[in-house]
This record gives C-alpha cells, structure tokens and sequence, in this order.
C-alpha cells in the first residue's frame, strides 16, 4: 500500500511539473503577468512563454511574424520602459490581447505547416 502511495505521489508531482513546463501553462501566466500592471514581471513572463513556444524566438520577431504593427508597437514601449527611456506607458492589456492573437496565429501555421508536410497514404 506504501509503494502505491508513493508511486501516484510521484506520477503527481511528474504531472503538476510537467504542467508548469508547458507552453499553455507559461501563456496563462503571462496573461496574468499582464492583468497585474507591472512591466518587469509581464516582460519576464513573455520571454518565458516565447521560450516555451519557440526557443530563440524574440519577442519583436515573433510579432512582426504572427502579430500586427500594434503589438510589435506596443512590446517596444514594452522594452523602452524596461531598458531605455520609456517616454510611454506600456498598454498592457494591448499586449495581452495581441499576444493572444499571433499566438493563435502561430498555431494556426504550425499546425497547418505539420499537416501540409504529411504525404498522402495511397499515392
């Protein structure tokens, strides 16, 4: 019975930590990161995700990418008030809801691009 107990505690915690290691788990943190208001947690939120998401991938490349003017617009306020003179205030909630949709975007291609690379059963 020990050792039972013991195994689904550690399959548990392999889960829960598997968890936190994904993708849509670093995603809902960094929209969490962005409902709080703080530009450093929300920029090291982001960094985590994109890492998570594709790894090398910045965030400027990403929105350029799969985003629109806005969001790149916006994650250059985002860095300038972190690392420059930040003359704005960063719209974090814009952020969030850009991210959101080149997020989309992305899977929508990665899973597109996947799928168009699959050759025919029956040829």
């Amino acid at each position: 019975v020990w050792r039972l107990a013991s195994l689904i505690s550690v399959r548990a915690r392999q889960h829960r930590s598997a968890i936190r290691e994904s993708e849509p788990y670093a995603f809902k943190q960094l929209q969490k990161a962005c409902i709080g208001g703080d530009a450093r947690p929300a920029y090291l939120a982001l960094t985590a995700w994109l890492n998570r998401l594709e790894p090398g991938i910045d965030g400027h490349r990403f929105a350029r990418e799969f985003g629109d003017a806005d969001l790149a617009a916006e994650l250059g306020v985002l860095s300038a008030s972190l690392y420059g003179n930040g003359d704005r205030q960063v719209d974090l909630r814009a952020v969030s809801s850009g991210l959101g949709r080149a997020r989309e975007n992305f899977l929508q291609k990665s899973i597109g691009g996947k799928g168009a690379a699959v050759p025919p059963l029956n040829p």
